[in-house]
C-alpha cells in the first residue's frame, strides 16, 4: 500500500526499493562544503563516534543512480540533479577516503576487506555504467579499487564475495575495454563454480547457508546477463533448483538452518533466470508473495539495507514475463543433502527444513505462516557459561520413514560453550586498534583469520551430549531431547528451549522473520533433572496445521 493506492507484481518490487530512500539520504553528508561530502558512515561524519569510515557505504551509488534514472509513480526522486549529484558524490568521497592502492576497510582500520572493496566496487561502477559517468577522475579510482580486487583474496570461503567481485570486475571492463578486467572477472567466477557443491549450493564459511546462496545467485546470474557467459547456465540451474526446494509455502527462506543463520532472499537472480528456469519463476513469485503479505525477513541496518534495495530496483527494472505462463511446483516427498547436513520434508500441509549439522535446528511451515521455529536446548551453568549444541559435530543421525505419513529423524550430538559472547571494553578497544593500525598494515590475512577463528570457528567443549528425536506427522511436530552430562562436576542453573539461537557470529544473522517471533521457554524441571540424574529428558509439540508452537 502506497497512499491511497494498493500495488502488486513488478511495482511491489519499486515500492519496496524506493522506501529506503529517506534512510539512505538521512545517512548521506549532503553538504558540498563538508571534507565528508558523499560520506554515508553517518556515526562517522556527523555522531563522530568511530574514527574511520566504513568503505560498505560506497554501495549507497547504485540505488541513487537507479533511482534517478528509473521512473516509477512513487519516484519522487526521478530525473531530480540532486540525486545524480548525490550519486557521483559518494563515489568521491570513496576515492578520498581509499587507501593508495584502491583497498578498503569495512570493520577495522587497514583491513582492507575485499567483502567491502567487491561490494562497493560493483555499486560504484554498475553506477557510473547506469549514469554514462565519463569523468576521468572516478574511472581512474574504480579501476584502480578493480585492480586491488583483481589481485586479492581472503580467508574462508565467501562464495558471494568472489561472485560479487566478478560481477564488479566484470562491470569495469564495460566502462574501460580493458581486457585485463575481462580475464580477472573470469577467474573469480571459475572459482566460484568449482566451490559449488554437488547439491547446487555455494559455500559461506565451509557451510550452506540458503539466504546467502541468494546473493551468488543474483550476482552471477546478472554477471551472465552482462557477459553473455553460457558457462553459468548449468551451475545456475542447480542452484535455483536447490534453492525453490527449501523455500516454505509463505515465502519463508533460510534463517538459523543456514551456516551463516540469514534470511536474506535477493530476488533479481530469479528474475533474470525466469524466463528460462520455471524453478526460478516460482522462487521469483514466492518472494512477491511475501512483500505483498508482509512476510519477508528485515535486516534494515545501516550496512544492509542497501543491498536490498537495489536489488529490489533491479527486479523490478527486468521483471520477467509472467504471459509465458508456469506452474511449476516443488515435488513433495523427502529430500535430504548430506553435503549441507540438510532435510527438507514436503507435504501438502506443511513444509518442514531440518539442519542436523546443527543438531537438529527446525523451521516449519504452511501456507499460513510459520509452525515452529526450535534451535535447540541452551544449558546455563553456575558460573554463567552457556551450552549450545555443537554446530558440525554430528555423531549419528538416522531417517527412518517407514511408518507410512511419519518420518522420524534421530541426531546424536554434542554439546559446546557458545563463544563470541565477549564485549569490548575501552582498553580492549584501544588494544584491538593498536593492533590493527601496527601489525595489521601488513598482516591482514593473519588478523582476520584470528578473528574468524575466535568468533566464528572456535569450539570449546561443554560436558554434555544430546539425542534429538524428531516425529513428523500429518497432526503434529514432536521433538524429544535427551541430554546427558558427561562430567560430573557442572551444575546446571537454567535450561531454555531457544526458538532463534545463533551459535555462529555472523553479521547478518539475528535479523528479523516471523518465524523468530515464537519465545524461548525456560524449563525448569530439566534443571533438577541434570543436577540430580544427570540426565534429563524434554519433550515437546507443535501442530501442523495451527501457527502456535507449544
Amino acid at each position: 500500500m502506497y497512499g491511497n493506492i494498493k500495488y502488486a507484481g513488478r511495482d511491489l518490487y519499486a515500492v519496496e526499493g524506493l522506501k529506503y530512500m529517506p534512510k539512505l539520504l538521512s545517512m548521506v553528508d549532503q553538504n558540498p562544503v563538508s571534507p565528508t561530502y558523499g560520506c554515508g558512515d553517518r556515526q562517522y561524519w556527523l555522531y563522530k563516534q568511530i574514527d574511520f569510515p566504513s568503505g560498505m557505504y560506497g554501495e549507497f551509488a547504485l540505488p541513487l543512480a537507479l533511482a534517478y534514472m528509473y521512473p516509477h509513480p512513487t519516484n519522487s526522486y526521478y530525473k531530480e540533479p540532486k540525486i545524480r549529484e548525490l550519486a557521483l558524490a559518494v563515489i568521491r568521497f570513496q576515492d578520498r577516503m581509499s587507501h593508495r592502492d584502491g583497498s578498503t576497510d569495512d570493520f577495522f582500520p587497514f583491513e582492507r576487506a575485499l567483502g567491502a572493496a567487491a561490494f562497493s566496487l560493483y555499486a560504484m561502477a554498475e553506477a557510473s555504467h547506469v549514469l554514462g559517468i565519463k569523468d576521468n577522475d572516478i574511472l581512474a579510482f574504480i579501476v584502480r579499487r578493480a585492480e586491488w580486487v583483481a589481485r586479492s583474496s581472503e580467508t574462508g570461503r565467501l562464495s558471494n564475495h568472489h561472485a560479487l567481485a566478478a560481477l564488479g570486475l566484470a562491470v569495469t571492463n564495460q566502462l574501460t575495454g580493458e581486457p585485463f578486467f575481462r580475464q580477472a572477472s573470469v577467474e573469480f567466477r571459475d572459482r566460484v563454480i568449482k566451490w559449488q557443491s554437488e547439491e547446487g549450493w555455494f559455500p559461506e564459511y565451509e557451510g550452506f547457508d540458503p539466504g546467502y546462496d541468494t546473493f551468488t545467485i543474483s550476482f552471477l546470474a546478472y554477471l551472465r546477463l552482462k557477459m553473455s557467459d553460457d558457462t553459468l547456465t548449468e551451475p545456475l540451474r542447480r542452484a535455483v533448483q536447490l534453492a525453490a526446494n527449501l523455500v516454505g509455502p509463505d515465502g519463508s527462506y533460510g534463517g538459523e538452518i543456514g551456516s551463516r543463520s540469514s534470511y536474506h532472499y535477493l530476488p533479481h537472480g530469479f528474475e533474470l533466470l525466469a524466463s528460462e528456469f520455471p524453478s526460478a519463476l516460482y522462487m521469483a513469485d514466492q518472494f512477491l508473495n511475501s512483500l505483498e503479505n508482509g512476510r519477508r525477513s528485515s535486516l534494515d541496518e545501516n550496512r544492509t539495507f542497501c543491498h536490498y534495495q537495489y536489488n529490489y530496483l533491479q527486479s523490478w527494472h527486468d521483471f520477467a514475463n509472467r504471459n509465458m505462463g508456469s506452474d511449476w511446483q516443488p515435488e513433495y516427498g523427502l529430500n535430504h543433502y548430506p553435503s549441507a547436513g540438510l532435510i527438507c520434508l514436503s507435504r501438502p500441509t506443511y513444509h518442514v527444513l531440518i539442519s542436523y549439522r546443527k543438531g537438529g535446528v527446525i523451521k516449519a511451515s504452511n501456507s499460513k505462516g510459520p509452525i515452529a521455529s526450535d534451535t535447540g536446548l541452551v544449558l546455563v551453568d553456575e558460573n554463567g557459561s552457556i551450552g549450545v549444541p555443537a554446530n558440525g559435530q554430528t555423531t549419528d543421525m538416522s531417517i527412518d520413514s517407514a511408518q507410512k505419513g511419519t518420518t522420524i529423524i534421530v541426531v546424536k550430538t554434542n554439546y559446546t560453550k557458545l563463544t563470541g559472547m565477549v564485549l569490548p571494553t575501552p582498553i580492549k578497544f584501544i588494544l584491538f586498534r593498536l593492533l590493527y593500525i601496527t601489525l595489521g598494515r601488513f598482516s591482514r590475512d593473519w588478523i582476520r583469520r584470528a578473528i574468524q577463528y575466535f568468533l566464528i570457528h572456535r569450539q570449546i567443549s561443554f560436558p554434555f551430549s544430546l539425542e534429538r528425536k524428531i516425529n513428523i506427522n500429518q497432526e503434529k511436530i514432536s521433538v524429544t531431547d535427551q541430554i546427558i552430562a558427561t562430567a560430573h562436576h557442572i551444575r546446571i542453573n537454567k535450561v531454555f528451549a531457544s526458538s532463534d539461537l545463533t551459535t555462529k557470529y555472523t553479521a547478518s544473522s539475528n535479523s528479523w522473520h516471523q518465524s523468530r517471533k515464537f519465545p524461548w521457554v525456560e524449563i525448569l524441571d530439566a534443571v533438577k533433572a541434570l543436577n540430580e540424574n544427570r540426565k534429563a529428558i524434554v519433550k515437546r509439540d507443535w501442530k501442523i496445521q495451527g501457527q502456535q508452537g507449544k
